[in-house]
């Protein structure tokens, strides 16, 4: 999820509170039809297996953070043993190269990718992409073309198209099997988690369309995904309510051809339903889980993690205005918190986790000083990311994946044998340290910066 400039937060938070006292308790229109324990509403038990990995929000910093992630993960031969991979916002759009990448290639990973290729049909396109300003034209285009006045939706939709173009028109449908790619956002009308998939689209409240619609491009699930407000007015839902079903998966969930039954209605629609369905829309998936593990550790025994999100940094009271954004700020940062320690505290699931804030120079990286003080506030927007933004933060996911890896293997040997332990090659080894000062990248960083001087 993208951080919004103080103006934007304000008029979102005053708009929750003037609206707040207005909201219907629902409570009552939302008990269950049938009770929990009827045998006719279980879900068949299954055993947690197989590996999941989760590509955070956080703009194009977490796309670009990604990036390096996912070549080390990819040269590690880790990338095409998932099963899953589930992303948000900016982590979609790194998912998403990845996801037309393996579509055009046949639409399986059965290896991993050589070098050349990574290079060429991966980085390179995806470096050009986020060099790219794709949040100030659609915004502008909703506010300086007087037909746009009176459609909330003309920015995204323009955001949509965009990306359409990025992903060559690539559908849901035409995704890979395997990896499974799950591009989350977060459906309003419920307030859920809601998954855009190759077999199905929907959430656990709302329902599923399976298989998703011919016409829901990827462009769409990644802008749905990306959708971060106030900027983006959230993406209506053009289904028809009848489209959506509830279903148990008597084996695996993974593919469209997964034998299923359909749930009798009373299991999971609520009285208020009918309702609901009336204008369902799509906002940010970091709005409801940043991280984007809900699809994940419910059915995964080893979930990794690469968080390049949003860090809450200090400040001192800055009046009333100030407090509007903070609240929110805090809300969503313990939501996060809460997230990582539970994913932690689960018994049968191995994490694997790292973060944007984490150092990495016992592998001749960047120090914590320069990940959690410098790297950590790279703005998370949309907005087109200078050479030194992207060559930096590339470098830091693949080292802080490396760091990752070499403590996770300590303890579980079997999984990555260290014997095929390839050779480390960061994409940028000219802003390593060693072949240029943390000063100067400091510098590169931050226009203005004097807090250091070179040796």
């Amino acid at each position: 999820m993208a951080r919004l400039g103080k103006g934007w937060w304000v008029l979102l938070i005053s708009l929750i509170i003037f609206t707040g006292g207005c909201t219907k308790n629902s409570y009552i229109d939302r008990i269950p039809l049938l009770p929990k324990d009827d045998p006719r509403c279980r879900f068949p038990n299954h055993v947690r297996e197989g590996a999941g990995l989760v590509l955070s929000g956080g703009g194009y910093r977490a796309t670009l953070f990604h990036l390096g992630a996912l070549r080390r993960l990819n040269e590690l031969g880790l990338l095409h043993r998932m099963d899953v991979i589930s992303s948000v916002s900016g982590g979609s759009m790194a998912s998403a190269k990845l996801a037309t990448y393996i579509a055009s290639q046949g639409g399986k990973l059965e290896h991993a990718i050589s070098r050349a290729d990574w290079e060429q049909q991966i980085a390179v396109p995806l470096r050009a992409f986020t060099e790219q300003d794709i949040r100030t034209g659609p915004i502008l285009k909703r506010y300086l073309i007087p037909w746009n006045w009176f459609s909330s939706t003309s920015a995204i939709n323009d955001l949509a198209e965009r990306l359409n173009e990025e992903y060559k028109g690539v559908t849901l449908i035409q995704l890979p099997i395997r990896p499974d790619f799950v591009f989350n956002a977060t459906e309003l009308s419920f307030g859920t988690n809601w998954e855009m998939r190759n077999w199905r689209m929907g959430s656990y409240q709302t329902g599923y369309v399976v298989p998703p619609p011919n016409n829901w491009s990827l462009g769409l699930a990644v802008a749905a995904s990306a959708a971060f407000p106030p900027a983006f007015q959230p993406m209506t839902v053009r289904v028809h309510p009848e489209e959506f079903k509830q279903y148990v998966w008597q084996e695996s969930q993974r593919h469209r051809d997964s034998p299923k039954t359909e749930r009798p209605e009373g299991c999971w629609k609520t009285h208020d339903w009918d309702e609901g369905m009336k204008d369902l829309r799509l906002s940010d998936g970091g709005v409801y889980d940043n991280l984007g593990l809900e699809p994940i550790w419910k059915n995964q025994k080893y979930v990794f993690v690469s968080d390049g999100g949003m860090v809450l940094n200090a400040q001192p009271d800055q009046g009333f205005l100030w407090r509007l954004s903070r609240w929110t700020g805090i809300m969503s940062e313990q939501a996060g918190a809460l997230r990582r320690r539970m994913l932690h505290e689960i018994p049968d699931i191995v994490p694997v986790y790292w973060a944007l804030k984490n150092e990495s120079s016992e592998i001749s990286g960047y120090s914590e000083d320069l990940a959690a003080n410098f790297l950590s506030y790279i703005r998370t927007d949309l907005d087109g990311f200078n050479d030194v933004e992207r060559m930096v933060l590339e470098n830091h996911g693949y080292l802080v994946v490396e760091a990752a890896m070499r403590n996770f293997v300590r303890k579980n040997s079997d999984y990555i044998p260290v014997k095929l332990w390839p050779e480390l090659k960061a994409p940028f080894p000219e802003w390593l340290p060693g072949a240029v000062s943390e000063c100067k990248i400091k510098k590169a960083l931050v226009s203005g910066f004097d807090g250091c001087t070179d040796s």
